[in-house]
């Protein structure tokens, strides 16, 4: 489906009001988390959405807008906004531990119970 802007705007009393919009780029059918994660390039998207949450807060990636990708101790480890950037760098260690341990996670709820 192509991405559309749609806008309806009545005036009313001389006041023009904004009644709807979907936003360029985005699809009307796309939550805001899926339409974050589409900001990122097809690799990073597949990174970001096996890791899932972010490796400071463990909220899900992508509802803060589109996560950022850090590179600690060699590894790609997602955080959900810039305001993660500092504690994630405080330990790498830590914070590559519990990225893996999300990726885990992840990975597990994806797996149907019985298949390895």
């Amino acid at each position: 489906m192509e991405a559309f802007m749609f806008r309806t705007i009545l005036f009313l009393a001389g006041l023009g009001v904004l009644l709807s919009a979907v936003g360029c780029g985005t699809s009307a059918t796309q939550t805001p988390r899926e339409a974050a994660l589409a900001k990122l390039s097809p690799e990073d998207r597949i990174l970001a959405e096996s890791q899932g949450y972010c490796a400071v807060t463990s909220e899900p990636l992508g509802e803060m807008g589109p996560p950022l990708k850090l590179i600690l101790n060699d590894k790609p480890i997602w955080i959900c906004c810039s305001g993660c950037e500092k504690k994630a760098k405080s330990n790498p260690a830590k914070t590559v531990a519990h990225a893996e341990e999300l990726t885990a996670k992840v990975a597990a709820k994806s797996t149907p119970k019985g298949a390895l």
